[in-house]
């Protein structure tokens, strides 16, 4: 079981119709169901979200000294983000960060059991990862050409890409 650090992002004008202890309490119920363990529970306030993390930066150390100080494992945000936005924030927070959708997919990949569920499981996951790879380090740049190629060669990402778009059509 991860420590998992729950953060209920709000937006200031309360537009969605949610109030921040609903969202908090789904939030730390979608956790509870993934089999996740909450260390602890936070709420941001925000006016509008933020391109490079979601949230603003004075808020992204919020989160990282929080999950620090408990020692979590994983951050889990209420709110869906980008992967350029998850990625950034990741990297601040130096622990794993899961958006409210990937945790719904979690438990239901969890909770299927007949081959046709986890089939149709398995086809959102890929679907959701997809535009989330990314490449990092040398394992990802192009590989060398050689003796008989024909150029620089595929990039890494590029054949994970390909594998997952292959594994979604069959």
């Amino acid at each position: 079981m991860e420590k998992a650090l729950l953060v209920t992002l709000m937006f200031a004008d309360r537009s969605d119709g949610w109030t921040a202890e609903d969202s908090a309490r789904e939030l730390a119920e979608l956790a509870k169901s993934s089999g996740a363990v909450i260390a602890r529970e936070l709420t941001l306030v925000m006016k509008a979200p933020q391109p490079k993390m979601f949230m603003g930066p004075g808020q992204a150390e919020q989160v990282r000294a929080a999950a620090e100080a408990i020692e979590a494992d994983v951050v889990i945000l209420n709110r869906d983000v980008s992967g350029t936005q998850q990625r950034n924030l990741e990297t601040l927070v130096g622990r794993k960060t899961i958006d409210r959708s990937q945790l719904i997919l979690d438990i239901f990949a969890r909770r299927a059991r007949s081959n046709e569920g986890k089939i149709q499981v398995e086809l959102a996951q890929l679907t959701y990862l997809m535009p989330r790879l990314a490449g990092e380090g040398i394992y990802l740049t192009r590989q060398g050409g050689g003796i008989g190629t024909r150029g620089p060669g595929e990039q890494k990402i590029e054949t994970d890409r390909r594998r997952l778009r292959d594994k979604i059509v069959f």
